[in-house]
């Protein structure tokens, strides 16, 4: 089974927060022994990559890929990854659009595909992420008992109670957050 030249990564809001940072060394958690990959956007992913977009990862042969029983999706090793040499980000209008990254196997491609808007998106979407933290870290600061789901996917007004509850802000649940 040929492996594909491209694939996407949704790190969770953790790695795409450390991914704008800088600081994301490998291309899952570190020290997780797995990483998941996809072919497109698919549905156990869909809630994250609308909120923050993902990874593009070039080359992804390099982490010993095994394909999984779910349609497009891979599992791999978690190994090191550079910045815009191994992986970029794409905005979540993308992920939604896109088919087939195959013909995007470089990040000038990616970065061409995106536009004159692309580090507009990225500063916007970094800014998106330290906003859902700050509400996440209001949450796991109180005596509240923490949902039982990512926080991008609770639904906003459930969301925005909780917040109201603990008389934090909604930053990121706001109208126009996330």
């Amino acid at each position: 089974m040929p492996t594909p030249a491209v694939l996407l990564r949704f790190p969770g809001a953790c790695g795409i927060r450390d991914f704008f940072a800088g600081t994301m060394a490998t291309i899952a958690r570190p020290g997780a022994p797995v990483a998941w990959f996809a072919e497109a956007d698919f549905p156990f992913i869909a809630a994250g990559t609308a909120a923050f977009g993902c990874l593009v990862v070039f080359a992804p042969g390099r982490f010993s890929l095994t394909k999984e029983p779910e349609a497009g999706v891979w599992t791999g090793a978690n190994a090191a990854v550079v910045r815009g040499d191994d992986c970029v980000w794409v905005p979540p209008r993308l992920v939604k659009t896109v088919r087939d990254w195959g013909a995007y196997d470089s990040a000038a491609k990616v970065e061409a595909l995106a536009g004159g808007a692309l580090p507009f998106e990225a500063k916007a979407a970094a800014a998106a992420v330290g906003a859902y933290f700050e509400e996440v870290s209001a949450l796991v600061g109180s005596a509240l008992p923490l949902p039982d789901r990512p926080w991008y996917e609770v639904p906003r007004v459930e969301r925005v109670a909780l917040l109201a509850r603990l008389g934090a802000q909604s930053r990121w649940s706001a109208p126009g957050g996330g």
